[in-house]
């Protein structure tokens, strides 16, 4: 952004500390195969729905139940809390988006595997329809994938929700995990830029006009470049920088 910025940043670690963490992040099980997974969340998730507050980052007691490499049932403890701002705050939805919070440590030599924490795309609503929404939006983040590696990943999963004090299932929908922040920028070698100071000159132009381009074919006008909106900037140590998009829930091909 200038001098000031730019004396603010951080140094950048050595080139074989890049080069293995983008090895680490490239490997993540979770992004390995395209097949859903099945997993059961278990959780309060009536307190969830109460939690309203979009700058809240209160969590909540959790349990994940999913199958090991052998088939058995694995199961683990975590945090979850409701995420988002217009469906979240504006109670657009009646089901919140989640993030899960993982204990790494807990998670090695499963799927989720070197996962901090990860955002868990759900259904809106009870009707159908929102389930159909899940699935479209799936498919624009696997349509980025195939047109630039220098984008989010995601895994589809089936999920089967259940009230914790109660023990019942309250539902059985499909959901999508999204690859995390940082973890893309590691995939892409550099890291998060946050400081919402980039114009278009500033970006890696090429990828700029790829996901434009991308992001009016879908239809989707719930984004803003320069502003960062639905944006993450990743920069790479040769002073690169790359405008990721995220959240096609609102464009024309989703709904």
């Amino acid at each position: 952004a200038g001098p000031a910025a730019s004396q603010a940043d951080p140094p950048w670690p050595a080139a074989s500390v890049l080069a293995e963490r983008q090895r680490d992040a490239e490997a993540r099980p979770l992004f390995q195969t395209a097949e859903p997974l099945t997993f059961t969340l278990t959780t309060d998730f009536k307190a969830i729905d109460r939690d309203r507050d979009p700058s809240s980052t209160k969590t909540y007691a959790a349990t994940i139940a999913f199958a090991g490499p052998d088939g058995t049932t694995i199961t683990r403890a975590l945090k979850v809390r409701g995420r988002g701002h217009t469906r979240r705050g504006l109670q657009t939805c009646d089901f919140s988006p989640l993030r899960l919070e993982f204990t790494k440590d807990e998670m090695a030599g499963t799927v989720f595997a070197g996962q901090g924490n990860l955002k868990l795309g759900t259904h809106c609503r009870s009707s159908a329809v929102f389930e159909q929404f899940v699935l479209r939006e799936y498919t624009a983040y696997r349509i980025l994938n195939l047109l630039t590696p220098q984008s989010f990943r995601a895994r589809l999963a089936k999920a089967t929700y259940v009230d914790g004090p109660t023990k019942k299932p309250i539902g059985e929908r499909y959901a999508m995990f999204l690859e995390d922040d940082d973890e893309l920028a590691k995939r892409m070698g550099g890291r998060i830029n946050g400081r919402r100071v980039y114009g278009f000159s500033r970006v890696d132009p090429d990828h700029l006009t790829l996901v434009a381009l991308f992001e009016y074919m879908i239809g989707n006008t719930d984004v803003a470049f320069k502003a960062q909106h639905n944006v993450q900037v990743v920069e790479t140590p040769a002073g690169a920088r790359y405008a990721v998009p995220y959240d096609f829930d609102y464009s024309g091909l989703v709904n």
